[in-house]
């Protein structure tokens, strides 16, 4: 996609004609060949054939008054017509020629009574063209000459309708602020530069919604996904745990790049592409490596990044267009919403025709245009474009590109336009011309760090402003910035200002969002990052003010996503399937109109998604009987998570019963090491929702964060607003004022209550399976609480272990060690006194696995049957041991000790009452059906039935929660010293020796 090795992917004229001739060959536009001419001096004689253009139609609709600027949509760069035919010359594109000297494909210049050249030749569309394939790609236009192309000439007065579209192409429109996304790639080859390093660690991703890493391979035959350099996987742990930092962030894998499709590499990869995705087989193999792969490594989605399909230079075919959308279905299909999926597009025609973006469009969540590398060093070795120096990135060629999206259809929100943190740059023939459409005579010199001619990174192009003193020079027409020095040296790029012209100019077109090649090319002062958020000094913000800024964007941030994770239900409801109970109350929410307390014995549940740690927590503010509570207050180091006027915590055996209520103000409940949920929050920076009114005295910020921007600009300002910090009239109003009020109640605070909801969340699973109560129970927490009467006089107790409530490996490790390790026991007791036993058989484990070897950033715990709490752990009996994912190991627990607290413990308290010994009554164990259509239904019922299935696939290989599973892994250092982490194959079996 992007390695700054390769030349150009978009180049001069975004929007060039293909052949006119069907089946001529095709010159690579991209990579540099040798020249077809000597490159351009003032000696070298210029061809133009005046009176050809006055008499031939044909070559005045092919030709644009400016051929420099590439405004001739569509034209391939060696055929462009360049005169009329005679006898012995031909026309140069492949038409019929005449005896009247004019070229085409009718019957004029094409019948036997007239021709006189190439009088079988087609056209490239239209009437003339051959059957089955007449029409235009990508929907252009197809002009009455038989081209196709896209402005006035092919699309107004004499197109061809039926073979394309005809008139001008009708863009999008918006107002500003539509724009969401915001991609950032890494160049895993950055972190072993020579200079300007970067680690993982040392990206910003404040900006950021999507990391993607680039980039991942896949074997040429057996297409299973590799790294693309020996030391990635090192990087891979480092690059997904940023999203330990904020947890909105998405860290995703790009799989292919421009290299990737050379014929140098080895093994060949140039065809890897296509074999793969030609056939079923072969896709569901890269498909199942590519899942495993992320699913290791901890990404959240994968770019494809296929340069490019169809195009023979580039190992293209022609079935490519088809399979590729194959492809993307097929990975749609298999993920179910899982991962995320994008595609890579050239912003040329050229490359771009052979892409069915309708087809694709469908099947990925989003689409990454590349805009930029439009000119370049390569432009010396076309005889269209020679060696002139332009911007690399011109905001009209641009949205050249972008129509060609527009005329098929393609949703704009689905779409990311992309800014290049790097210049192309050039050494000048003559260093007293120093403007565009100067001559180059070559690539300017190599960076010092990036070491490619030609390139130079916004890091380094900042040292050459600071080192010379340079004042650079904005193109407003064409959104770019350039800069000369050492006398012949000339590099274009963006900055600040030129980056916002080019956002604001993507969001009136209703663009979906950006991505950033490469946000390791920013200097470690992150000046790109802070011109990427409209706070860069180039946008007139200063230093002290964009630290301020940041900061604000921090906290707001760290407030959506908790607000995102949790959230109140209303009195007596449950959470929602995929969110597990942590706290319960029974007063109201701070600052929501028309919000009341529970009644009688009902409680609101505090639920957090799956994926949220909620660390160690309690409820602090509370100042004594009558007296009003300390709102907003929690202990150092403890952050606040939730409010309500009262607090709700019943524990019978530890005799804890408190129902505080505030008498004014509320009580908080606060948690330390509190991490939020990455699966709850999205890539957007906004609350769980609230379709009641705000009112107007609560909707400005309680916390009252004030940060005052002394030399605060508009820009700066509009930055807060595109982020949804504050609001477009708050921005006009706190910059006339010189003060801008940034913190909310960080996002659902003051507004709405941290976390709180008016409507049940959308359910991250199945929804929840839950049994009639045949008694009078409580309704709180996942478990309703038993009441029993006077005229009972026993109580048994069952614990069904539920499928389908985000701890599924719990389950199938109970139900292993009752079918299997303990011959079919069900009924298990709990008479302990002392607490959890100590020196239990899971304990042998410690001196069979040395537990230093397991990441914990990989989510692994380790489960034991029977449970340590029950009477059977103790004294070393056999227990079954398992690794499990730790989020759904903290799960069950929770789900354990609630219903111990609902059901068990009341039984008991009935059994003291009625003097039966021992009161603690007997547990069977047992588990919830199967849904139809589960594996392990499947694999029970297939043939032959006397023989049992293996036992991965009958008890729960698959089955691990979703989005978190559990990957054990090991880290050592290899022969080279370099420190290497290996996942183990083994997902949770065998974690004894005597283990199946």
């Amino acid at each position: 996609m992007h390695l700054q090795v390769h030349p150009s992917t978009v180049l001069t004229g975004l929007l060039a004609v293909a052949t006119a001739v069907r089946g001529s060959t095709p010159h690579n536009i991209s990579a540099v060949y040798k020249s077809l001419y000597a490159l351009h001096s003032n000696s070298t004689p210029v061809f133009q054939n005046v009176s050809g253009q006055e008499v031939n139609r044909l070559v005045l609709a092919l030709q644009s008054p400016n051929n420099s600027t590439g405004e001739h949509a569509l034209l391939k760069r060696d055929e462009l017509p360049v005169g009329t035919c005679a006898p012995g010359t031909p026309c140069v594109n492949g038409a019929c020629c005449s005896s009247k000297g004019i070229c085409g494909f009718s019957p004029d210049e094409c019948g036997t009574d007239t021709c006189i050249s190439n009088c079988d030749a087609k056209a490239e569309c239209g009437q003339f063209a051959p059957s089955g394939s007449a029409a235009c790609p990508l929907n252009v236009c197809c002009s009455k000459y038989g081209f196709c192309g896209t402005t006035e000439d092919f699309c107004e007065a004499g197109c061809q309708k039926g073979y394309g579209g005809c008139g001008a192409v009708e863009e999008p429109s918006c107002g500003s602020g539509s724009m969401g996304r915001t991609i950032g790639y890494y160049e895993g080859w950055a972190s072993s530069r020579s200079c300007d390093k970067r680690l993982p660690s040392d990206i910003d991703i404040e900006p950021l919604t999507h990391l993607n890493f680039a980039f991942a391979f896949f074997h040429p035959t057996t297409f299973q996904v590799v790294p693309m350099n020996a030391g990635d996987e090192a990087l891979y742990p480092q690059f997904t745990a940023l999203k330990s930092k904020k947890s909105s962030l998405k860290t995703w894998i790009a799989v292919g790049g421009w290299s990737f499709n050379d014929a140098t590499n080895s093994p060949n990869t140039q065809t890897a592409f296509s074999d793969m995705a030609g056939s079923a087989a072969n896709r569901q193999t890269f498909i199942a490596s590519l899942r495993h792969f992320m699913q290791t490594w901890g990404f959240d989605g994968v770019d494809i990044d296929w340069e490019y399909p169809g195009a023979d230079d580039r190992g293209g075919i022609d079935t490519d267009t088809a399979n590729f959308v194959k492809l993307v279905r097929d990975m749609k299909d298999a993920f179910g919403g899982e991962y995320g999926i994008s595609v890579t597009l050239p912003a040329s025609y050229w490359y771009l025709r052979w892409f069915d973006l309708q087809g694709m469009a469908a099947h990925v969540d989003f689409l990454n245009i590349m805009t930029y590398d439009i000119h370049g060093v390569w432009d010396a070795e076309n005889k269209h474009t020679g060696p002139y120096v332009r911007p690399h990135t011109n905001i009209t060629e641009i949205k050249q590109g972008l129509n060609l999206l527009w005329r098929n259809n393609i949703d704009p929100a689905q779409v990311n336009f992309g800014l290049g943190w790097y210049g192309r740059s050039f050494t000048l023939k003559d260093p007293s011309c120093t403007k565009p459409d100067c001559i180059f005579a070559y690539g300017g010199k190599a960076g010092e760090c990036t070491k490619s001619s030609g390139t130079l990174s916004n890091a380094e192009i900042q040292r050459v402003i600071a080192k010379h003193g340079l004042t650079p020079t904005v193109d407003r027409d064409a959104m770019v910035k350039w800069i000369t020095w050492d006398n012949d040296q000339w590099v274009s790029y963006d900055d600040g200002e030129t980056i916002q012209m080019k956002i604001s100019e993507a969001s009136k077109l209703c663009l979906g969002g950006v991505l950033i090649w490469a946000v390791d090319q920013d200097g470690e002062d992150h000046t790109s990052s802070n011109d990427l958020m409209g706070v860069g000094t180039a946008n007139g913000v200063s230093s002290e003010d964009a630290k301020a800024y940041r900061e604000a964007k921090q906290s707001m941030e760290r407030g959506a996503s908790i607000s995102n994770s949790c959230y109140w239900t209303f009195c007596g409801d449950q959470c929602a399937s995929g969110f597990s109970a942590q706290a319960y109350a029974k007063g109201q929410v701070p600052h929501i109109e028309g919000d009341v307390s529970c009644s009688g014995d009902y409680v609101r549940t505090l639920c957090c998604a799956r994926g949220t740690s909620v660390g160690n927590c309690s409820w602090s503010g509370w100042s004594g009987v009558g007296m009003p509570c300390a709102t907003e207050y929690c202990p150092s180091g403890s952050e606040l998570i939730a409010m309500n006027t009262n607090s709700y915590v019943e524990d019978p055996e530890l005799s804890i019963n408190d129902n505080l209520t505030c008498n004014g103000g509320a009580q908080s409940f606060c948690c330390s090491g509190f991490v939020p949920s990455q699966i709850a929050n999205t890539d957007r920076l906004s609350l769980l929702g609230d379709p009641r009114r705000i009112p107007a005295e609560t909707s400005d910020l309680a916390l009252d964060t004030r940060i005052k921007l002394v030399n605060s600009s508009p820009t700066a300002c509009k930055a807060m607003v595109t982020a949804g910090l504050i609001s477009a009239g708050e921005c006009c109003n706190r910059v006339t004022q010189k003060t801008i009020l940034v913190g909310s109640c960080r996002l659902g605070q003051g507004a709405a209550g941290i976390g709180m909801q008016h409507h049940k969340p959308s359910e991250l699973h199945s929804p929840e399976n839950v049994a009639t109560p045949n008694k009078e129970r409580e309704k709180v927490g996942e478990w309703t609480k038993v009441k029993y009467g006077k005229d009972d006089l026993d109580c048994q107790t069952t614990y069904t272990c539920r499928y389908g409530r985000d701890f599924d490996e719990i389950c199938d490790n109970m139900r292993w060690a009752i079918e299997k390790g303990l011959n079919d026991q069900h009924v298990y007791h709990r008479e302990l006194k002392s607490g959890r036993p100590k020196d239990t058989y899971k304990d042998r484990w410690k001196n069979q696995r040395k537990s230093r070897y397991y990441d914990g950033n990989n989510r692994c715990s380790l489960e034991e049957f029977p449970f340590a709490s029950l009477d059977e752990a103790a004294g070393i009996q056999y227990q079954v041991i398992r690794r499990v994912n730790a989020e759904a190991n903290s799960i069950h627990g929770r789900d354990w000790n609630l219903w111990l607290d609902r059901r068990w413990k009341p039984c008991r308290e009935l059994r003291r009452a009625k003097g039966i010994k021992p009161p603690e009554p007997p547990i069977t164990m047992t588990w919830s059906p199967f849904e139809e259509g589960d594996n392990r239904i499947k694999v029970n019922a297939e043939p032959p039935h006397n023989m049992p299935p293996h036992f991965i696939q009958a008890y729960g290989f698959d089955s691990q929660t979703g989005g978190v599973e559990c990957f054990p892994t090991y880290t050592y250092s290899d022969l080279g010293g370099s420190r290497v982490t290996k996942t183990l194959a083994d997902h949770g079996f065998r974690a004894l020796e005597d283990d199946p």
